[in-house]
């Protein structure tokens, strides 16, 4: 909720003192803010339903060969044996079964039923590797940046600091947008929810004009 408000309230103040063509830039800020707003506010309380209902569906299944999971919010993801190249344990959290890629990866909680027999098939299969990688931190850290890059895009009126920064920001929100729609593990709401980090690309190619638009004056 804090980097919510800053976002919103630094952007408004930074733009209003710092920006000659402030109409234009309010207008994007406000796009921008909304869709933080909307984001923060009711994507999350949906995002905390929708996690329920991921964990209170989690099925897993191994056979002979394979390893399949299976949830309402989610595709269904199968992992042959021969396709595992890697399985991590988070001790006291959960184990995490990584295929050919790091998207094909099947997350197995320690609190499900069974937890010591399945432990025991998979550490068969591959070595388990204890890791205390905290990837929400990995990530919070790369949204904290994304902002503040934003937030500087739209402070400056320097071409040599709009134009990179745009061009950064937006191709890191169309990164995103892919690795969501192609990950396995996005929930299909998630999926959905990731277009409109194209409402951020527009203030960006908002910014980018204006700035253009000075240059030629």
């Amino acid at each position: 909720m804090l980097v919510v408000v800053a976002v919103i309230v630094l952007s408004l103040f930074l733009i209003t003192r710092h920006n000659p063509n402030r109409t234009t830039l309010l207008g994007a800020v406000f796009f921008g803010g909304f869709f933080i707003t909307y984001i923060a506010f009711v994507g999350t309380r949906r995002m905390r339903s929708s996690i329920e209902q991921t964990w209170s569906s989690y099925q897993l299944e191994i056979g002979p060969d394979y390893l399949q999971r299976s949830q309402s919010t989610t595709p269904e993801l199968r992992l042959a044996f021969s396709e595992i190249t890697r399985i991590e344990r988070i001790p006291g959290r959960y184990l995490r079964v990584i295929g050919s890629s790091r998207q094909r990866a099947i997350a197995i909680p320690e609190s499900i039923e069974h937890f010591p027999d399945i432990l025991a098939i998979l550490s068969a299969l591959r070595p388990i590797a204890e890791s205390r990688s905290d990837r929400s931190l990995k990530s919070f850290v790369l949204t904290v940046l994304g902002f503040a890059g934003y937030l500087t895009m739209l402070w400056s009126n320097s071409p040599r600091i709009v134009l990179p920064l745009a061009l950064l920001v937006t191709a890191f929100l169309v990164w995103l947008i892919i690795f969501l729609q192609r990950n396995p593990n996005a929930t299909y709401t998630t999926k959905r929810q990731s277009w409109f980090y194209l409402v951020i690309v527009f203030t960006c190619v908002i910014k980018v004009l204006v700035i253009l638009r000075l240059l030629r004056f």
